[in-house]
């Protein structure tokens, strides 16, 4: 199969940050019978890294791993470089945001960690805009430095709050069966979706889980 009979398949890719529903997600769709791919696939194919980290989109979109999977819950998608890369080199696919209010969300991501950044240092602070800090903790002596989050809402929801806007900005020109934005509390926000995208689903209950995952 040629990369663009790969990129022509349907694929839909969940655009909200992390602690927004992402789990959610991913089991709405494999109940409805799509492959879906999660941190551990992001994670083990190397997506977060070679995307994020070194801007590698092309082999992203050409890759044999990506084309296993029809939705994607979590890993690089939240990324609005990424985003528009997979808009205009999958011309199948399609792109969802659930909003959560964002006092809701800073205290899922509070809980997370105990109130100290998620995941890989440099990443969530190249994500959420920290890195001075991270540098200066570093040239400190720490190599891997934990900042706090508690303390920092007002931080966290401009940088939450900038990614939304920017998501929908992109996409209020594009054809309106491409990208769906929702409330992630709404509980009918999966038969919307559905007749916005024209999916066909039949399993339209709504979903909720909340599993923890380190980004």
């Amino acid at each position: 199969m040629s990369s663009s009979d790969r990129n022509d398949k349907l694929k839909i890719f969940y655009v909200s940050l992390q602690r927004c529903g992402t789990k959610s997600f991913g089991e709405f769709f494999r109940r409805n019978g799509y492959a879906v791919a999660s941190w551990p696939e992001a994670s083990k194919f190397g997506w977060i890294e070679k995307t994020l980290t070194q801007g590698q989109l092309r082999w992203l979109v050409e890759s044999e791993s990506l084309n296993a999977y029809s939705a994607f819950e979590d890993g690089p998608w939240f990324d609005l470089a990424v985003i528009r890369y997979l808009y205009w080199y999958c011309p199948n696919s399609r792109f969802v945001y659930f909003h959560r209010p964002v006092e809701d969300w800073f205290k899922s991501m509070l809980a997370h960690s105990k109130g100290a950044i998620i995941g890989n240092p440099k990443r969530h602070c190249t994500i959420y805009n920290r890195l001075a800090e991270y540098y200066a903790a570093v040239e400190k002596g720490d190599p891997k430095p934990r900042l706090p989050m508690a303390g920092h809402f007002e931080h966290y929801k401009t940088q939450f709050e900038n990614q939304a806007l920017q998501v929908r900005a992109f996409f209020e020109d594009k054809p309106a069966d491409r990208f769906f934005f929702g409330e992630l509390y709404d509980k009918d926000k999966w038969v919307k979706l559905d007749q916005r995208m024209n999916l066909q689903l039949t399993e339209l209950a709504d979903v909720h889980v909340n599993r923890t995952v380190t980004a």
